[in-house]
Formats: structure tokens, C-alpha cells, sequence
């Protein structure tokens, strides 16, 4: 029996079929209403389709090594100059394509790029596919987070954290720290927070060396950690990699200090 292939973002199938339905949406469209030739509306969906490709891989480098280790505050800003930066590339990259396709060669042409409402729709384009793309890469990183990572042959298998009534897969190298509140626990990931059923006592337990208690209320993942400097009094000012600056108790210092080599 033939396995069938989850069409889930973040997987090949699934980017694939995006690709080849947005590319014979713009062939459709070029063929039927604009009335060009099948040949002439191949080379416009390619024109077309190519800068999304080139800017989508741009931007999902930018999320998942920069944008969504950062603050929520940072996220945004970050977001609203992409954003731009893919609309002007993709605006530009598919008005130089389309000159090169009614060119007389393909060095041989000139670029006459659209004005008025052909310009500001070409434009509202770019910005409605940088907001789907950048919308999908982040739900990848999410499903990441959630989604227990196959281990190789050797690791240790994935563990599970109780989550009510419920077991939750747990990555540990997800994992930036997690903080007691209350009850349960808040876990912290490059992607976000997830409130947990579960105690930090009972979470401590079950990872392993590289988490450190540095606080009563806060565990962190000290692969994590990109820094970290005196902050008075005895205590420590530990910088994260995903921006959050945590600071230790004396305890929590000391046990700092002593994974020092």
C-alpha cells in the first residue's frame, strides 16, 4: 500500500503544489482573459513566478535564522521592511523579466515597468504574497516546535511532557527557557510562549544536563544562552538567543559559574 505524501507547510510536497498552483493560476489568467499566445503566457507565469521563488527563499532564511528569535515589537518592525524589500524586488525583477520576454533578445531590450493602477496592483501583489508567505513560514516553525523531531539512529527518542490530561512531545532543542507560573509552566521557543499544564519541578526532571535552574521560577537551555554578564548583588544577567535577558538568583549564579570551565 502506497504511503501518501502530508501536503503540511514546511514539508517539499506541500511548497511543490503551491508553486504549480499558483503557476497555472497566472497561466489561466494570461491565457483566457488576456488572450496571449500559450507560449507567450509560459514565459509571463515564469516571469512571474521566479521573483516569489528567489524573495520566498530570501525571507525564510530571515525568519527562521533572525525574525523569530527576536521580541514580538522586534518581529513587527522587521516584518513591515521586509515586506517592502520583496514587493520593490519582485516588482522590479518581474518588470525587468517581462522586458527581457518582449525584448528583441534576451540582452537586447528595454524595461518599461507599469504606471498608475497597473503599477499599484502589481505592487498590492507583492504585499498580499509577502503577508501569505510570511504567515506559512512562521506556522512551519510553530508545527516545528510542536511536532516531535525523528531521532537518528542512536539519539534518544523524543520525550513527552503532560499537559493536562494530555502528553505533549517535548524537543528540548527548541527549548530557549521556561518559567513557573503558578500551576504550570511557560515554555519558551524561537517561535513563541506555550502555557503547560505541568509544574517546573516535574519539567526539571525530565531534561537533561544542558537545562540549569537559575531561579526559583526559571529553568534555561544553557546551549541557549548567547552571553551573559554580572548584574550586581551577586546574580547574573543571562542574554538568550532569542533576545529575552534573564537574571539569576545567587544560587542560580552560582551554578552558573561552576559549569564554567
Amino acid at each position: 500500500m502506497k504511503r501518501s505524501v502530508p501536503l503540511q507547510p514546511g514539508s517539499p510536497a506541500f511548497y511543490s503544489a503551491a508553486l504549480v498552483a499558483a503557476a497555472l493560476l497566472y497561466f489561466l489568467i494570461l491565457v483566457i482573459p488576456a488572450g496571449l499566445t500559450v507560449g507567450r503566457a509560459l514565459a509571463s507565469t515564469i516571469a512571474n513566478i521566479a521573483p516569489i521563488v528567489i524573495g520566498g527563499l530570501a525571507v525564510r532564511a530571515s525568519i527562521r535564522s533572525w525574525v523569530a528569535r527576536r521580541r514580538v515589537a522586534v518581529q513587527f518592525g522587521a516584518h513591515i521592511a521586509m515586506a517592502v524589500l520583496f514587493t520593490l524586488f519582485w516588482f522590479w525583477l518581474l518588470m525587468v523579466l517581462l522586458g527581457a520576454i518582449n525584448g528583441d533578445s534576451a540582452v537586447l531590450f528595454s524595461v518599461e515597468p507599469f504606471m498608475g493602477l497597473a503599477a499599484a496592483w502589481q505592487l498590492m501583489q507583492g504585499l498580499t504574497i509577502y503577508a501569505v508567505l510570511a504567515l506559512l513560514f512562521h506556522y512551519e516553525l510553530l508545527r516545528e516546535t510542536m511536532t516531535p523531531r525523528e531521532p537518528a539512529t542512536g539519539e534518544t527518542p523524543p520525550q513527552f511532557v503532560r499537559d493536562g490530561d494530555e502528553l505533549r512531545p517535548l524537543d528540548p532543542e527548541r527549548i530557549v527557557h521556561i518559567a513557573a507560573a503558578g500551576d504550570y509552566a511557560e515554555m519558551h521557543t524561537p517561535s513563541g510562549s506555550h502555557l503547560l499544564r505541568t509544574t517546573l519541578a516535574e519539567l526539571e526532571t525530565s531534561l537533561g544536563n544542558g537545562f540549569l535552574r537559575i531561579h526559583r521560577s526559571r529553568i534555561v537551555n544553557t546551549n541557549r544562552v548567547a552571553r551573559m554578564e554580572p548584574a550586581g548583588g551577586g546574580r547574573m544577567t543571562l542574554h538568550m538567543d532569542n533576545g529575552d535577558s534573564l537574571t539569576t538568583s545567587r544560587a542560580g549564579a552560582k551554578a552558573v559559574r561552576d559549569r564554567v570551565l
